[in-house]
């Protein structure tokens, strides 16, 4: 019975291998790469693909493209949390502060902003996990970085839900809600690898690709603006995307 466990144990975490499941999901083609929709559909770009993205497993899942489209025809950066890094070929990884956000994230954020900004042509792929809210940091002014470490510390200390921290990061981000969007004329496909019961995206990461803001609950914002700085609760009180 022990054996058939562990069995059954190695098949579900084979299953959810996030290399794996990245390269299951993609195509090579001779002008670039493309992604298998649920629907069976074929989103297809053109070479080079540019590879950003952020997560606990964001470098294994650049693995996987790498694997599929080829070392050569990619390129970018991925920031993971301390310890999930892993050597890849031709895309950068980047180790940051989780769940607190730190300085090498908002360094790793910064440069993949530039990255894509300066990506005028092919394919941009999106790689989303669960942590990438804290790991992805790019405070919008005049709020900072040690304005979202306090204001992560209050919510985690008040028993936020997840929804409601990443409304709240989205609110001060200039990357979340859609910031990415901003940055570049080219479409952003995104691969979501989710870690929780449902599936929600706002649940699973403050998406970068995403301009919807949700609300924050009366009670939620009073408590906050008896803690935090003028400067960060007119965004919050607005609930305008970034």
């Amino acid at each position: 019975m022990r054996a058939e466990a562990v069995r059954l144990f190695d098949a579900a975490i084979a299953a959810v291998e996030p290399a794996s499941l990245v390269a299951r999901h993609l195509v090579r083609h001779p002008d670039g790469g493309g992604l298998v929709a649920p629907d069976g559909s074929l989103w297809r770009w053109l070479a080079p693909t540019l590879v950003v993205g952020a997560g606990k497993a964001a470098a294994r899942m650049a693995a996987g493209c790498e694997q599929v489209l080829g070392p050569d025809n990619v390129c970018g950066e991925v920031v993971v949390a301390d310890g999930c890094g892993v050597p890849l070929q031709a895309v950068h990884v980047s180790e940051a502060g989780h769940p607190l956000p730190d300085e090498r994230g908002e360094a790793a954020a910064h440069r993949i902003v530039e990255r894509i900004g300066a990506h005028r042509q092919g394919g941009i792929l999106c790689l989303v996990g669960g942590g990438a809210s804290s790991l992805l940091v790019y405070p919008r002014a005049p709020v900072t970085l040690a304005d979202k470490i306090h204001t992560t510390e209050l919510l985690l200390a008040c028993g936020a839900a997840i929804e409601e921290l990443n409304t709240v990061r989205k609110h001060l981000s200039e990357v979340k809600g859609g910031g990415l969007l901003r940055r570049t004329p080219l479409a952003i496909t995104s691969l979501i690898l989710s870690d929780v019961i449902g599936d929600d995206p706002g649940a699973i990461v403050n998406r970068w690709d995403d301009p919807s803001v949700r609300s924050l609950r009366s009670d939620l914002l009073a408590d906050l603006h008896d803690h935090l700085p003028p400067r960060r609760t007119p965004r919050l009180e607005r609930g305008a995307p970034v």
